[in-house]
């Protein structure tokens, strides 16, 4: 069985926690699974990835900022300047 739903005025990683709370408080017959797919899935996917990618790209950044200013010093203070998030 599939269950398809259709968020409005809600964000969809707070129902995604709310609903997996409820179905984990469940009684669900043996042989019976639940499966989270489509958006919530891309979203999860998608995080994972950023969570590699972004401190890479922060690291990279720093070792330009360091190569161009020599001195770690001076790198660690205009990477603190930066508005990262």
């Amino acid at each position: 069985m599939a269950v398809s739903v259709n968020l409005r005025g809600r964000d969809l990683e707070g129902f995604y926690s709310e609903a997996k709370d409820k179905i984990s408080n469940m009684n669900i017959p043996q042989g019976y699974s639940v499966f989270w797919g489509g958006q919530i899935e891309n979203l999860s996917k998608a995080k994972d990835k950023l969570s590699v990618i972004l401190p890479s790209t922060f690291l990279m950044i720093f070792v330009v900022l360091y190569l161009g200013l020599k001195s770690v010093r001076r790198a660690l203070l205009v990477f603190s300047v930066f508005r990262l998030l």
